[in-house]
C-alpha cells in the first residue's frame, strides 16, 4: 500500500512508535524541510492514508508556520500558471513591460511571458525547442530582478551559468545583444587556474557580473561558489544550460554538485529544449534544483519511470498538473520562422574504384542483421565501415578506434569496435591502400562545386561531417581549390572555436566551416552569418541531425531568409538509406516535439542510431540494388 502510494519516499522523517500504531516525526529545525515535512504530512497522510493528525504543543507555532507558507506556495502556483497561460495581471504585466525597454533588443511576445513567468517565480524552467531565444529571455528576467530593491528576496546581482563549454560564446553574445555592451565574464573549464578563480570568487567586490562554468568544472569549484554566493546574499540567479545533463539520480557527479547549488541562490532556472529524453523520471532532478524546499513532482524517481515504461497511466496527467506551474515551453511552429529549404539530394556516381571497393564491402551487408543479434561489435564495425566506403574510403586505412572521439552526450551507444571486421580480397585491399593516390572521391568534387556557387553569391556555408578525417581531407581539399575554411570539431580548442565562429561572422574571406555535429551541434548559433548547409554524411541519429539543422534556422531570421540544406549521397549506397530513416525519425520526433507538453523520445525508440529497423531497411536496400544489377 505504501509502495502504491509513494509513501515509502515521503516517509523518511518518521518512525514508529512503541504502541506499533503511531507514526511520531520530529519536526526539523530547518525551515525548509520543515515546510518540505508539512507538505508530506498533508499529501500522504492526511489526504492519501485518511491518517488523523495530532500536533504537539511545543510543534503547534512551527507546523503553522509551515501550514502558512504551504498556502501561499499553492497561492503562488496558480499565479504563475496563470501567467504561464496568457492570464496575466494587466497592470503587473504592463509595469515589466516598461522595463523591458532598457534592453537594446527587441523580445518577441512568447519571450515577454517567458521572461515575465521566470520573473515572477523566480525558480523556474523553459523547456523551449532549440533555436527559440532561450538565453534572451533568461537575461530579460535577470534584469528585471536585478532591479528590484535590495531587501527583497528576489533581488539578483549576478548570474551564474552551468552549461557546456560550447555554450559559453552565445551566453555572452546575447548579454551584449541584451545590454549594449560586453559582459565582465568569469570562464571556468578545463585547465583554468585554480588559484585566480578562487581568490577572484572570494572578493567582497568581484569586477564580474557573468560566471561561466562547465558541467565537468562544477564538482571542482562547487566550495567556492557556494561560498561566493553566500557571501553576496544569495543575490545570484544559477542557470542550468543544456540542464538534461544532470538527469541523472544516482551517482551522478555533475548533478550532485548541481543540486547543492540552490539554497545559495535567490533565482534557479532549468533550460533545455530535452527535458525528458529518456522518460519522466529525468524530470526529477531538474524540479528538485528549481524548487528543493517544495516537492513540487509529487512522485518519486521510481514511479516516474514506471510512468514512462507503463504509458499509458493515470498519474501522467496528475504529474502534468503538478510542473506546469513552473514551466514554459515554445515549439518550433510557433517561432514563424521562414520555411526551409530542402534540396533534392544530389545522386553522386562514385568514382571507378571506390565503387569497386564499395561493392566489396557491401557484400556483407545481408549478414548484418545475424551479426547485430549475435555479435554487436562486429555488426556496428561493419556498419561504420560500409559508410566509409560510401564517402571516402581512404577512411578504411585508419582504426576504427577513433570514431567514438567526436560523439557526445545522451545518444552514444558506445561499444567496442573491430578493426578486423572486414573479409577483403588482396586486390582490393591494395585498392584501399593506394586509394588517395588513385583519385579524388566524387563527394568531394560536388562538395567544392556548392561551396563555389553560394561563395559566389555572397552567401556563407557549413558542411556536416560525421568522421573527422573527412573533415581533415575536405578542408586540405577546399584550400587547393582556394576556398577558405575553417574547422570546428572535438580537437579545436575552445578559444579557437570562439575566434572562428566570430571570424566566419565577421570576416568576408571566411565563407566556410566544416563541423562535426557531434561535437558542435548544439549551442552554437550561425544563422547571422550563414544560410546554407550541406550534409557530407549522415549516421541514423536523427536527435543529432535535428540539432545541427537548428544551428542556422533559429529566431533572429530576417522574414525573407533563405535557409538551404543540401544533401551529398553516393548513388545506390548506404547513402540513401541512412537519410531516408533519419527524415522518418525526425518526422515522427517533431510530431512528439510539436504535440506533447513534455516531449518523451521514447515514445520514438528507433530514433538513434542503427536499430533493428534501418538494418532492415540496409538488407532491404542491398537486395533492390543486386536485383536491378542482375
Amino acid at each position: 500500500m505504501h509502495e502504491q502510494y509513494g509513501a515509502n519516499v515521503y516517509l523518511e522523517d518518521f518512525v514508529v512508535s512503541t504502541d506499533g500504531k503511531t507514526l511520531e516525526m520530529t519536526v526539523h529545525d530547518d525551515p525548509l524541510r520543515r515546510n518540505d515535512q508539512y507538505r508530506n504530512i498533508v499529501d500522504i497522510l492526511q489526504n492519501r492514508l485518511n491518517f488523523v493528525i495530532h500536533i504537539d504543543e511545543s510543534a503547534r507555532d512551527s507546523i503553522r508556520d509551515a501550514e502558512e507558507e504551504y498556502t501561499k506556495f499553492e497561492e503562488f502556483s496558480k499565479y504563475a500558471k496563470k501567467i504561464r497561460n496568457n492570464e496575466c495581471n494587466p497592470k503587473q504585466f504592463a509595469h515589466f513591460q516598461e522595463r523591458m525597454k532598457d534592453l537594446k533588443v527587441q523580445l518577441k511576445f512568447f519571450q515577454l511571458l517567458g521572461s515575465y513567468h521566470l520573473a515572477f517565480a523566480s525558480n523556474a524552467c523553459n523547456f523551449s525547442v532549440p533555436g527559440s531565444g532561450k538565453t534572451i529571455t533568461t537575461y530579460a528576467a535577470y534584469h528585471y530582478l536585478k532591479v528590484q530593491e535590495p531587501e527583497t528576496s528576489k533581488k539578483v546581482q549576478y548570474m551564474l551559468v552551468v552549461g557546456p563549454l560550447s555554450c559559453f560564446q552565445a551566453w555572452q553574445a546575447d548579454f551584449e545583444k541584451a545590454f549594449g555592451a560586453r559582459p565582465r565574464c568569469l570562464q571556468i573549464y578545463g585547465d583554468t587556474d585554480r588559484s585566480f578563480i578562487r581568490q577572484q570568487l572570494e572578493s567582497t567586490s568581484m569586477d564580474y557580473e557573468l560566471i561561466l562554468i562547465t558541467y565537468n568544472s562544477l564538482p571542482t569549484y562547487l566550495e567556492y561558489l557556494t561560498a561566493f554566493m553566500s557571501l553576496n546574499k544569495k543575490q545570484v540567479m544559477v542557470v542550468l544550460d543544456e540542464a538534461h545533463r544532470i538527469k541523472k539520480y544516482e551517482d551522478g557527479l555533475w548533478s550532485e554538485a548541481a543540486l547543492r547549488l540552490p539554497p545559495h541562490a535567490n533565482s534557479r532556472v532549468v533550460l533545455t529544449g530535452t527535458p525528458a529524453p529518456n522518460g519522466y523520471e529525468d524530470l526529477y532532478n531538474l524540479y528538485k534544483f528549481i524548487w528543493p524546499s517544495n516537492r513540487v513532482i509529487g512522485f518519486s524517481y521510481g514511479q516516474l519511470a514506471r510512468m514512462s515504461r507503463d504509458a499509458p497511466d493515470s498519474r501522467v496527467e496528475v504529474m502534468h498538473e503538478q510542473i506546469e506551474p513552473f514551466y514554459v515551453r515554445v515549439t518550433k511552429g510557433q517561432l514563424d520562422l521562414p520555411k526551409p529549404i530542402f534540396c533534392t539530394p544530389d545522386s553522386i556516381a562514385m568514382g571507378p574504384v571506390q565503387q569497386v571497393i564499395y561493392d566489396a564491402i557491401n557484400q556483407s551487408t545481408p549478414r548484418l542483421q545475424h551479426d547485430a543479434q549475435n555479435n554487436p561489435s562486429l555488426f556496428k564495425s561493419r556498419l561504420i565501415r560500409l559508410r566509409q566506403a560510401a564517402s571516402n574510403p581512404d577512411l578504411l586505412n585508419f582504426k576504427l578506434d577513433s570514431y567514438y572521439d567526436e560523439l557526445e552526450g545522451d545518444y552514444v551507444n558506445r561499444m567496442e569496435l573491430v578493426d578486423g571486421c572486414l573479409d577483403l580480397s588482396p586486390q582490393v585491399q591494395q585498392k584501399i591502400k593506394e586509394y588517395r593516390r588513385l583519385e579524388v572521391p566524387e563527394k568531394f568534387k560536388v562538395a567544392l562545386k556548392h561551396c563555389e556557387y553560394v561563395r559566389s553569391q555572397g552567401g556563407k556555408v557549413i558542411i556536416w561531417c560525421e568522421f573527422v578525417r573527412n573533415i581533415l581531407s575536405l578542408k586540405e581539399y577546399l584550400d587547393k581549390n582556394n576556398i577558405q575554411a575553417a574547422l570546428l570539431y572535438g580537437a579545436v580548442p575552445y578559444k579557437e572555436r570562439v575566434d572562428i565562429i566570430k571570424s566566419f561572422h565577421d570576416d568576408d574571406d571566411l565563407g566556410v566551416i566544416i563541423a562535426n555535429p557531434h561535437a558542435v551541434g548544439e549551442s552554437i548559433s550561425l544563422h547571422l552569418a550563414c544560410n546554407n548547409a550541406v550534409y557530407f554524411e549522415q549516421s541514423f541519429n536523427a536527435a543529432t541531425y535535428m540539432q545541427s539543422k537548428d544551428r542556422i534556422h533559429r529566431l533572429g531570421l530576417a522574414a525573407d531568409a533563405e535557409v538551404k540544406y543540401y544533401f551529398l549521397h553516393s548513388r545506390s549506397t548506404v547513402d540513401e538509406v541512412i537519410h531516408s530513416r533519419v527524415l522518418g525519425k525526425e518526422s515522427r520526433m517533431l510530431e512528439i516535439v510539436e504535440s506533447k507538453c513534455i516531449p518523451l523520445f521514447t515514445e520514438n525508440a528507433n530514433y538513434l542510431e542503427d536499430s533493428e529497423d534501418d538494418i532492415k531497411a540496409l538488407i532491404k536496400h542491398y537486395y533492390e540494388n543486386t536485383s536491378r544489377l542482375v
